[in-house]
Order: C-alpha cells, then structure tokens, then sequence
C-alpha cells in the first residue's frame, strides 16, 4: 500500500516537477539549437512552422532527459519495487492527459480559439506551469505533448534499468493494458491533429 501511495506521489507529483526543471534547462540552453533547426534545415522549415520546430524540439528533449532521469531513478530503487504495477501507475497521468485532450479536441472541433482549454488548464493541477506558458504562447499542442513525453521518458528509463527482472502475470497486464489504452488515444490525437491541419487550418489560412 505504501509502495502504491509512493508510486502515485511520484506520478502527479515528482515527475511534473522535475519536467519543469527540464523544460527550464531546455527554454534555457536550447534556443540557440531552435533556431539552427530553423534556419539551416530548408526541409523542416518548409514542411513546419517556427512554432512546431519549437514545439517538437521542446518535447524530444523533455523525452530523453527525462529518460536519463528514470534511468537514474531507477538506480535508487529496489529491484522488488521496479515492477510492471509502478510502471503502469506512472503512466496513469499521461493517460489521463491524452483523455482530456482527445475529448477536448473533440468538444471545441479542433478549433483552438474556443475557451474551453483554459478547463483543460485547470484539470492538470500538477502541470500548470508548463500549460500555462503554452497557453499564454499559443503552443496548445504543449499542453498535451510535453506533459506526455515527460511521463512516458521518465517510465521508459525507469522501466529499461530493470527490463529483465521477473514479474507477475497480473502486473504485466495491468502495465499492458494502460500502454494499448495510450497508444489508442495517441492514434485518435494524431488524427485530429490530420482533420484540423486538413480542415480548420486550411479555412483560416483561406480566409
């Protein structure tokens, strides 16, 4: 029960906090970078706008730091607590955010002028600083990407410190069945993502 209340402690908690740690450091050291892969890469300045280039950029390096820091994590953990049951509550917030996300896309149709994202603002209490600034930027799209790129690295590492240690059957499933349920929301956001690019982009940029 400990271990469980510990586990959800570092998901909704720990977790966001180190992410804005990283997204600082990212904000911080990585404007340099954003603009070489704007102004020196023709084929991404042609297919991305300025905003996406910062966008994807922001979430790739939040990724990969926070796998570093899963892995490292991991490092302090005991092996009989790196189980596939943790692996599955940490990504119970990613989850939870790609849900709201879909399901507000899917109220506003994928226009994001309507005011309903500031409740989507509200809903992620423990993500507020980064859903802020993405908010107040326009980059709506941070407001699911960053926070699901930050859970899913920090698992990942964590998860790939101990990838061969023996696990229970009920554990493996549990941490199965809410991977398949991410990776389900994640194909519905990617075609709402098609559907505003094809349909509520291509109106306002007629107009």
């Amino acid at each position: 029960m400990k271990t469980t209340i510990r586990t959800l402690l570092l998901a909704f908690i720990g977790i966001p906090l180190l992410a804005h740690g990283v997204a600082f450091i990212v904000l911080v050291c990585g404007k340099g970078a954003i603009y070489a892969l704007g102004h020196y890469s023709p084929a991404l300045a042609a297919r991305f706008t300025k905003e996406d280039i910062t966008l994807l950029f922001f979430a790739v390096c939040c990724l990969m730091l926070m796998c570093l820091i899963g892995r490292c994590w991991a490092r302090f953990t005991r092996p009989a607590h790196n189980t596939p049951l943790r692996h599955g509550l940490l990504l119970v917030p990613a989850l939870l955010v790609l849900a709201a996300w879909v399901g507000m896309m899917q109220y506003t149709q994928y226009n994001f002028e309507d005011e309903a994202y500031i409740y989507l603002l509200l809903y992620s209490v423990p993500w507020w600083g980064i859903d802020l600034i993405a908010l107040l930027c326009r980059y709506y799209w941070g407001m699911m990407l960053i926070p699901v790129c930050a859970q899913v690295g920090f698992t990942f590492g964590y998860y790939w410190q101990r990838r061969r240690s023996v696990a229970t059957k009920d554990g493996r499933h549990f941490r199965l069945g809410i991977v398949s349920l991410m990776a389900i929301l994640t194909l519905v956001a990617g075609w709402q993502a098609k559907l505003r690019s094809d349909n509520v982009v291509h109106v306002t940029q007629q107009r």
